[in-house]
């Protein structure tokens, strides 16, 4: 009888153990600067938030909501640097010249994922990316004409060769820029940065803001610094749509065959964001992983295919309740599909 009742506690620890592992792995979303509980921090920083906070109460004057999600970015609430507070600035003057379309623009991003379950919105931290680096103007600025894939295709780059491009394209000196234009594709990324480096310290004036800002933050930074961190691309990638169009820029299929230890990595989510490649299994398994961390039902089912036993896919249910399907682990991506209307091959 003792040990029986052992074992029934023992079966509620471990069903209680295991709801929480659950529930641990879902996101919540930040506690913002404008939040009541947020405590500035006592650190060297401390008067830029200040200032962030005092700019977030400007636009909270128009804009509650905008204003709170603004202070919930990563960027706000890990230190504030001056290039931040640079960012709020520019983002502040833009909108308050502009209230009715960035308020238009707001609304469409904020609907882009869980508001409830993730950790920010993810395109208003991309259109922050772009405040950073050059002052929005009425021609230039990510509010007019407004898409999701426009808006990303602009801030978030992956390649070495993209964030090269875009400091050759902000090179003041014609020579100079047609130098670099002519050796970018047959010259290694870090023996590039070298031969900007030598030219950037001749002549301070080489690049214009932006691509001042960008040269230095790689030089500080690495490349793509902003995507190694897998937790933190994770809750970046907080909606189907965030998540699709990363997995369509940056992993690759390939055969179960040819991936070393196989049974022993397929099922796990970080195997396709660390080597940027999988088959059908393993990115399934990421996509299903960032989908139910963001608030998502979603899970994995197994489709006929002509080539191999089975076909793994993504399933996941939208907001509206419908079912889709994301398959991006094949040859010739399919990204989202509804799940009735989905052939698999």
């Amino acid at each position: 009888m003792i040990f029986h009742n052992m074992r029934l506690k023992a079966g509620w620890f471990v069903l209680l153990l295991s709801c929480l592992i659950v529930v641990g792995c879902s996101a919540r979303p930040n506690a913002g600067l404008l939040d009541p509980k947020y405590q500035p921090q006592e650190s060297p920083s401390s008067n830029k938030e200040f200032a962030a906070i005092d700019i977030l109460e400007k636009i909270r004057s128009h804009n509650d909501l905008l204003a709170k999600e603004l202070g919930k970015l990563p960027e706000l609430i890990d230190g504030i640097t001056d290039d931040d507070l640079y960012a709020l600035k520019n983002f502040m003057q833009f909108y308050m010249k502009n209230r009715k379309i960035c308020d238009e623009v707001f609304l469409k991003i904020y609907a882009v994922g869980k508001p409830a379950h993730r950790r920010y919105c993810s395109p208003l931290q991309a259109i922050f990316w772009l405040a950073e680096e050059d002052e929005f103007t009425e021609e230039d600025n990510p509010f007019s004409e407004y898409t999701l894939p426009s808006l990303l295709d602009k801030a978030w780059v992956f390649k070495d060769s993209d964030e090269l491009e875009r400091i050759i394209d902000g090179t003041n000196d014609q020579e100079t820029r047609e130098y670099f234009k002519g050796i970018v594709w047959d010259t290694q990324p870090s023996q590039m940065v070298s031969l900007m480096a030598d030219a950037y310290a001749k002549n301070p004036n080489l690049f214009n803001r932006k691509s001042s800002f960008i040269f230095n933050r790689l030089v500080k930074n690495g490349f793509s610094y902003r995507w190694r961190d897998f937790d933190a691309v994770v809750d970046r990638l907080n909606s189907p749509q965030l998540l699709n169009y990363y997995e369509q820029c940056n992993l690759t299929y390939i055969n179960w065959r040819a991936i070393a230890r196989y049974e022993n990595v397929k099922s796990t989510p970080w195997f396709a964001f660390e080597n940027k490649k999988g088959d059908c299994v393993i990115t399934t398994s990421f996509t299903v992983y960032c989908l139910n961390h963001n608030g998502y039902r979603a899970w994995r089912e197994d489709v006929p295919s002509p080539y191999s036993p089975f076909h793994a896919i993504s399933v996941f249910i939208e907001d509206d309740g419908k079912k889709q399907v994301m398959d991006n682990g094949r040859v010739g991506k399919r990204g989202i599909e509804s799940y009735e209307l989905y052939r698999h091959y």
